[in-house]
């Protein structure tokens, strides 16, 4: 199976290829109120004309907004934020890049969360981010955002 690697100050996460709808350049994100402070602003894909709010992935896991590097893209993928809600969004990362190695399960201490592990023993989280937004922007997905 194919996976993203996506970084942020040094954090790593794995999200499944099949789960991304597209990877794209960081374009012109426009705030937005309402939401936390992870929910940076939203974008239009200029093909679809589809608004899309973006998640900076580096304030979910650090408090502290991504550095824009080279590598600096927007992973648009749907996201569960209530029950059966789903929501499409950009995550911004520091880095994109594709992780085709074979991975094996590994057993997880705290319920809900998935890790798996590569031949060479590198251990490597799977991204869920609806378990990580803010209780504010959960809301404010549901509330602008969300389809059944």
């Amino acid at each position: 199976m194919l996976y993203l690697n996506l970084e942020a100050h040094g954090v790593r996460f794995i999200l499944p290829a099949a789960k991304v709808d597209s990877v794209i350049a960081v374009a012109r994100i426009s705030p937005v109120e309402g939401g936390g402070r992870e929910l940076v602003g939203v974008m239009t894909r200029s093909m679809k004309k589809t608004v899309i709010p973006v998640i900076d992935l580096g304030i979910v896991i650090a408090d502290k907004a991504s550095a824009e590097t080279l590598g600096t893209r927007i992973v648009v993928t749907e996201v569960t934020v209530g029950a059966g809600l789903r929501v499409l969004v950009g995550i911004k990362a520091e880095g994109i890049v594709n992780l085709s190695k074979e991975l094996e399960p590994v057993q997880a201490d705290k319920p809900g969360t998935t890790f798996l592990r590569d031949r060479e023993g590198v251990i490597y989280s799977v991204l869920d981010l609806g378990s990580l937004l803010s209780e504010k922007t959960l809301r404010f997905l549901v509330t602008e955002f969300s389809h059944g």
